[in-house]
């Protein structure tokens, strides 16, 4: 039975990667996390307390769990300079470094983003991965710096790394720095106030490609189970959707109307008008098709909270 170690098991994609490999079977399922216990300890074999970003706490996970295959899902969307690259770079490189040393021949998923591609859209949508990556912000700068790092050591150690590069992820559990679980926040909050429901929003009329996650932790499994290693697969609808088709439809999950109103503070003049990927190299390496309607995945998010 292979070991699989996911890192960040207490966080959006990774419980539900967690409960994926559950029932896929053929795997003992370790996971490690910040908190001291694990949301699913029915779902996982071993938990580990540790924080990515200490090398040497790293390096004793690693060495003890000796792991088949790994998936480093450790990451945050917020945060200052520091903060974004110490969690999304610093301990990706920790990572595969004492992969390298201690267990080389490890299958590795490392997760970057749709950010990376940053303002790199004008006459490129679909954007495929060959599209030029100029991230106008530090999460997509980061992002894009940790990808680098990863196929560095796919080329020059020869180690089995993967990147995968997911747009906007929806789902049940989505967390609040997330567009939709902010949203939805908003929504739930404003409800839970009474009064005239109303909503502060940014730009509505901006598109963006949601794909659910369900469909993102199935071609995880799928990437670390081939020979794609130094690939990078962008993970995706293929659909331009605006933020108010998306917002319109969670709002027809409430008993309440609820008014839209946009806050001229919200908007940002990094935000790019339209945005959307090609799933076409995953399709043809790995059969990925994405497959939960986006109805589906804004009805799981709206049913089952947020998640802090």
């Amino acid at each position: 039975m292979r070991v699989a170690l996911i890192t960040g098991a207490n966080g959006f994609c990774g419980r539900h990667l967690v409960r994926r490999l559950e029932a896929e079977g053929g795997f003992r399922v370790l996971g490690v996390g910040l908190r001291p216990y694990p949301c699913q300890s029915e779902c996982l074999d071993e938990y580990f307390q540790a924080d990515m970003c200490d090398p040497n706490r790293v390096d004793e996970v690693v060495k003890k769990t000796q792991p088949d295959v790994v998936f480093n899902l450790v990451g945050l969307a917020q945060g200052n300079f520091a903060e974004l690259y110490r969690s999304n770079l610093f301990s990706a490189l920790y990572l595969l470094e004492s992969l390298r040393r201690h267990t080389p021949s490890a299958h590795a998923l490392l997760v970057g983003s749709a950010a990376e591609y940053g303002s790199a859209v004008s006459g490129q949508l679909p954007l495929t991965e060959e599209s030029s990556c100029q991230p106008t912000e530090n999460y997509g700068a980061c992002k894009h710096a940790m990808t680098l790092v990863a196929l560095n050591y796919a080329q020059f150690y020869r180690m089995k790394v993967v990147v995968a590069r997911p747009f906007n992820i929806i789902g049940a559990g989505v967390p609040s720095p997330l567009l939709v679980g902010a949203v939805l926040c908003r929504i739930k909050q404003t409800l839970k106030n009474g009064g005239e429901p109303v909503i502060k929003i940014g730009n509505l009329e901006s598109e963006r490609d949601f794909v659910a996650v369900d469909d993102v932790v199935e071609a995880y499994i799928r990437m670390v189970s081939g020979g794609f290693w130094g690939e990078i697969f962008n993970l995706c609808s293929g659909q331009p959707r605006s933020v108010r088709s998306v917002i319109d439809l969670l709002l027809t999950h409430s008993d309440r109307p609820i008014r839209l109103e946009v806050d001229a503070s919200l908007l940002r003049s990094s935000d790019q008008r339209t945005i959307y990927g090609d799933w076409g190299k995953a399709h043809r390496a790995f059969g990925y098709k994405p497959s939960v309607p986006l109805e589906t995945a804004l009805r799981q998010a709206w049913r089952y909270g947020i998640q802090g």
